[in-house]
């Protein structure tokens, strides 16, 4: 099942009691799962002795699933302690879950497989004391498991996981989700904000299509730089190239890389000058203050435009009786850059041109010349060369209009006279490379 849309994808559902109905008690021994009067951000979870599965109402159709749950901080007793997100439970016996030891502040992603748990691994999460609590979220995909840590309590970012591990096994049976409270102790306090859940595509995506252009033939040239020190507790590294240059692009260039890489290459533009920088953000996503830039002056000359490329397909030879309404914009826009100076930039080099041609008691031949052009540039998708009847000068064109208007002005012995108007507008000429990724799962994680 190809989850297409969005519709399965619930809000964060607060737990209380009138909601109970919402959730499925998942049987076991010796669990109580309750619920307790809560504050409007959480509820309060009594759990005795044992493990207790809150289970969405509504279970997955398919294997591949993401359970993401908000966790409050809260005094708990001693002893095994956990509140978490599992998926793929088949039975109390047979499940996957992210689970979150209270008393040791520790995460755990863990396997179960016929009442034998597995710990597969243990990410580290520092959650923010400041916070009244913070997200996880585990997706399972065939035989992959992946984790998402967020130290502040609000929606796990739409971003690459943290970390990701095979399963031992894979079930055939989606089982079911939602939410585990475990302890050995008697009288526990659980704090759960809310659950989301979702179903994951059932198919690999296309093969991967990379088709990426040769920095250098943009003009561009690798600079490397590197940080001699970052705080211990880094987890990435932002990078910025700031133009100097008046006549250089406005914006600045930005880069973020993991903090273990204490060097990174920046692609700039040959024979400009910038003033490079970066900061840390750390596990609790705080940054540090940005370095003191250092101005860098890219080895190479700068390269001027190419020269403009005009289209191959070229208007009809037909010369209209008038060439009307000529009219100009510069479309220039200003731009306070991270440099605090104002970047004037025009895609033109001279104000654009318009104008309306119009050809008068033309036979039909002639019109319909130009419809059947106007029918193979698709309207105005489509750039021409048009050559100024009076002027000779060349011009990059396309049609200002998607509906082209004729008026019969005589039936005569030889067909009929038209008038007919048309509306054309400069366009930008040459080519820009661009790069356009797919992605795809790996088919081996559905074996």
């Amino acid at each position: 099942m190809f989850i297409d849309d969005f519709s399965n994808l619930l809000p964060f559902v607060p737990l209380d009691a009138g909601n109970a109905p919402n959730y499925n008690y998942v049987t076991g021994s010796d669990e109580t799962l309750t619920f307790i009067a809560g504050s409007t951000q959480a509820v309060e979870l009594s759990c005795t002795t044992g493990t207790a599965f809150l289970a969405q109402a509504n279970p997955p159709d398919v294997i591949h699933q993401s359970v993401e749950v908000r966790i409050l901080h809260g005094v708990v007793g001693s002893g095994t302690h956990y509140s978490g997100a599992f998926a793929r439970l088949i039975d109390t016996d047979n499940y996957v879950v992210l689970r979150y030891d209270h008393f040791n502040a520790i995460l755990q992603l863990v396997q179960v497989i016929g009442g034998v748990e597995t710990v597969l691994v243990e990410p580290p999460l520092v959650p923010d004391e400041d916070e009244p609590g913070f997200a996880i979220k585990l997706e399972v995909i065939g035989k992959r498991a992946r984790y998402w840590l967020n130290p502040f309590f609000y929606d796990v970012p739409d971003e690459p996981p943290d970390g990701a591990i095979d399963l031992l096994e894979v079930s055939d049976s989606p089982g079911e989700w939602g939410i585990l409270m475990q302890t050995t102790d008697t009288s526990p306090t659980f704090h759960v904000a809310g659950l989301r859940v979702r179903e994951l595509p059932s198919v690999a995506l296309p093969q991967p299509d990379v088709d990426a252009d040769v920095a250098a033939d943009y003009s561009f040239a690798p600079v490397t730089v590197s940080v001699t020190t970052v705080p211990s507790d880094t987890l990435y590294l932002e990078w910025q190239a700031c133009p100097v240059d008046d006549e250089d692009f406005s914006e600045t260039y930005n880069d973020v890389g993991i903090g273990s890489l204490q060097s990174r290459i920046l692609w700039l533009r040959k024979g400009y000058t910038y003033d490079v920088r970066a900061r840390a953000l750390t596990v609790l996503g705080e940054h540090t203050d940005w370095t003191t830039p250092s101005r860098v002056t890219v080895t190479g000359t700068k390269v001027s435009p190419d020269p403009p490329t005009f289209p191959d397909e070229e208007f009809p030879d037909i010369t209209p009786d008038y060439v009307l309404e000529r009219t100009q914009s510069a479309e220039v826009s200003a731009v306070i850059s991270d440099t605090q100076r104002e970047r004037l930039t025009s895609p033109w080099s001279r104000p654009r041109n318009s104008w309306t041609l119009r050809f008068e008691n033309r036979l039909t031949d002639e019109v319909q010349q130009i419809l059947d052009f106007f029918d193979r540039m698709q309207g105005m998708l489509t750039a021409f060369k048009w050559v100024h009847p009076t002027t000779a000068d060349q011009f990059a064109v396309r049609f200002d209009t998607d509906e082209l208007d004729r008026n019969v002005v005589d039936e005569g012995e030889d067909g009929a006279l038209i008038s007919i108007e048309v509306p054309i507008i400069e366009v930008v000429v040459g080519a820009v490379g661009t790069l356009s990724v797919t992605l795809e799962l790996d088919p081996a994680l559905y074996s």
